[in-house]
């Protein structure tokens, strides 16, 4: 095998290394009813945004717990973490939609927007539809359901599970991982020169 297929084979392993993990939250561990707003699990925070609460609760037709927002259907679900670049949440649309009703994921750095995603509402009930924003880097994220042009909707409630938080690595990740192939490169030249 020639240096250069070694070198390459250890940077796309060093690369590989490198990938943040993501952090998933799925609301098994947590209990069922109602909890304090914000509330903190695994370093992703929820808040409601007109201060009403939140609940972890099994909901019907879905497997498991889910966080929910309770007290105004107009209300938001605000979540914030550390810098991530992807984001994906579990929902069900419900059964009393309307058509044209819609999903909305927007990502914020800061108060600055990064983007926003939209997924047209399912009236199946089921706890079966995924919106995911990746992209950029961003600290925090609105999720709402609404109408096609974007305002709130008064008759649905968010519900969400299985949220995943991917970060961003940060620069002490990338300055190791360069080293580390400096010293792998250093002894590939190293074993080159001694055979």
């Amino acid at each position: 095998m020639s240096f250069l297929s070694r070198f390459l084979g250890a940077s796309a392993l060093a690369c590989a290394a490198v990938s943040a993990h993501a952090v998933t939250v799925d609301f098994e561990s947590e209990t069922v009813g109602a909890h304090l707003n914000p509330y903190t699990v695994n370093g992703v925070t929820f808040e409601a945004s007109l201060g009403h609460g939140l609940y972890v609760d099994v909901i019907p037709n879905s497997i498991g717990n889910q966080m929910g927002v309770f007290g105004s259907q107009l209300s938001s679900l605000l979540i914030s973490f550390t810098d991530a670049s992807s984001l994906s949440l579990d929902f069900s649309g419900g059964t009393s939609i309307s058509a044209g009703d819609t999903a909305y994921l927007s990502v914020y750095d800061g108060t600055t927007l990064v983007g926003t995603s939209s997924l047209l509402l399912d009236s199946d009930g089921l706890f079966n539809q995924t919106i995911s924003y990746t992209g950029g880097v961003f600290d925090n994220a609105v999720f709402y359901f609404g109408d096609t042009a974007g305002n709130a909707s008064a008759l649905l409630t968010e519900a969400i599970d299985n949220v995943s938080v991917t970060p961003v690595p940060e620069p002490e990740t990338y300055a190791m991982m360069f080293a580390g192939l400096g010293v792998l490169g250093a002894v590939a030249k190293r074993r080159r020169k001694s055979a």
